[in-house]
Formats: structure tokens, sequence, C-alpha cells
């Protein structure tokens, strides 16, 4: 458990690095969608999903096609996979860092073997930059026998994609200018509210980069509104919210 919190903190420092580097404020919101994490005894991180047997390989580009519809299929982007097992995995090519770091003796003392392994995790990223959105997470958690262990974390997604109506990020352009809020250093990004089950649009500022010897890290943000992405309701924020933010989100 004390490794498993150790390496949630390590690539949550590792992503806020990278999502917050001074050189790297997007013009276009975005949200990577967490996935599912599995205690197994063995794992490995792969960036190609051709390493997957093709029986599965298939029924994941199957089951993104009859969920989002093939129109918006062919807009994934393959992003990473991970290959649970309770057996060594021969194929250790792509050992991750985190591999390397934390020693497999430890891993076997706490793995999970309740599942029907081996079990795979595919994440995609949906681009839709006509209406603002550069990349939605899009993570599947499928096992051998293609029994699903985890759908995509939107429930939106449970109604066809063609049939939702997106408000574009046109929309809270013209609230920032109503406000005369600066789109210098603006970072805008998709939330997700579980309470709501829907999606937000949600414009930040960045007042300072911070810094942790390297990549930015840490930064002061200022936090304008969120607008549901569906219903168009403004969600202000105050310093209270603000906290509960900072506390329960990040």
């Amino acid at each position: 458990m004390r490794n498993t919190i150790i390496i949630s903190l390590f690539l949550l420092l590792l992503i806020s690095c990278k999502e917050y580097s001074a050189e790297n404020y997007p013009k276009l919101a975005s949200k990577t969608g967490t996935y599912e994490h599995i205690e197994s005894c063995y794992f490995m991180q792969s960036g190609d999903l051709n390493l997957f047997p093709k029986n599965i390989k298939d029924s994941i580009e199957l089951y993104y096609e009859k969920r989002i519809g093939e129109e918006y299929s062919k807009r994934l982007k393959f992003d990473f996979g991970y290959i649970y097992s309770d057996k060594p995995i021969q194929d250790l090519r792509n050992k991750t860092l985190i591999d390397s770091i934390f020693d497999y003796e430890e891993r076997l003392k706490n793995c999970d073997t309740t599942y029907s392994y081996p079990v795979y995790t595919s994440a995609y990223n949906l681009v839709m930059e006509e209406i603002g959105i550069k990349k939605l997470g899009l993570n599947l958690v499928i096992d051998s026998k293609g029994k699903i262990i985890k759908d995509f974390q939107f429930p939106h997604f449970k109604q066809s994609i063609n049939e939702l109506k997106i408000i574009p990020i046109d929309s809270v352009n013209s609230i920032l200018q109503q406000r005369k809020i600066s789109t210098d250093k603006l970072y805008m990004a998709i939330d997700y509210d579980d309470q709501k089950q829907s999606l937000f649009w949600f414009p930040q500022t960045i007042i300072s980069p911070g810094s942790i010897a390297g990549p930015s890290c840490f930064p002061e943000i200022e936090y304008h509104f969120w607008m549901n992405m569906i219903t168009g309701e403004i969600i202000e924020i105050d310093k209270k919210i603000k906290t509960f933010y900072n506390t329960v989100y990040n």
C-alpha cells in the first residue's frame, strides 16, 4: 500500500510538471482521464497497442467504435496501455521507470489475484478541435475473457456522442471577454463533476508558474468559473469552492 501511494504521488508530480510548464500553456482544453489501477503481481506499460494479443486489440477497438460511433472513433489517438498479470511478463522491453525504482518482490506481497489475468488497460485521446477539445482521455480496462472491468469514466458517453450537444469553447471565451479576463497565460481545462455527472469547461489563469528543480510545478492559479459543457450553466468559484477543489480534485 505504501508503495502504491508513493507511485501515485510520483505520477501526479510528473503530470503536474508537464501540464503546467511555462512553455506549455494550451489554447485548447484537455483532460486526461485516470485509469483503473490494479494491484497486480506484475505489470508492463506499452506505447504500442500491437503488443496486445490480436483478439484483445480487436475487442478494444470494436468497443470504442460501438460506444462513440464510427465517425468519432476515427479521431481517437492511442496514448498508452498497461498489461497486468499474475505471472511474470516475458516482454519487458518497455519497462517503466516505476518498475526500475520499485522492486517486483514488494509488489508480490500485496498483489490482487482475483482478476482473470492478464488484464489490459487502453487509454485513448478523443480530439475535437472544432469545438476546442485538444484531448479527452477515454480509458478502458478489459480482462483476458473480454469482460469490461472499467468503462469510460464520463457517464455522458453512455449515450451516442453524435447526440451529445457540447457547447463550444467559444462560449467560454465570450464570457471571459465580458469579464475582461486576459487570455495571457490562460489555461483552458476540462473538469468532471461526479455529483452532476457532467463535463465542465474550466478556465484558469496561471499567475506564477512556480518551480521545482526543472519543469515548472505547483503554480499559483486563479480559478475563474465552471461552465457546464452540456447545459451552459455557470458555477462561480469562491474561496470556499476553490479550497474544496484543491483538496479533493488535486
